[in-house]
């Protein structure tokens, strides 16, 4: 679990991304995303980290390789 600016972003792994479109299988829930909010390279089966708004929705998606070098990201945690 990554930390942004005091947010925890929880990890997840892409399914079923088609065209424009993806879902985001994590901790027994299924987060809709677009393309269009992703930082990296996205696909499916890969593990990623992302920040959902107040009401669940799915506000930015980072792939594995966006996070691990991203100057914003203060800790990581195991």
């Amino acid at each position: 679990m990554y930390f942004l600016k005091g947010h925890i972003m929880p990890k997840g792994i892409v399914s079923g991304l088609y065209e424009n479109n993806g879902k985001i299988l994590s901790g027994g829930n299924i987060y809709n995303f677009n393309l269009n909010i992703a930082k990296g390279c996205i696909e499916d089966g890969k593990e990623i980290n992302f920040e959902t708004d107040d009401n669940g929705n799915v506000k930015v998606v980072f792939s594995s390789e966006t996070n691990k070098n991203k100057r914003d990201f203060l800790t990581e945690e195991k």
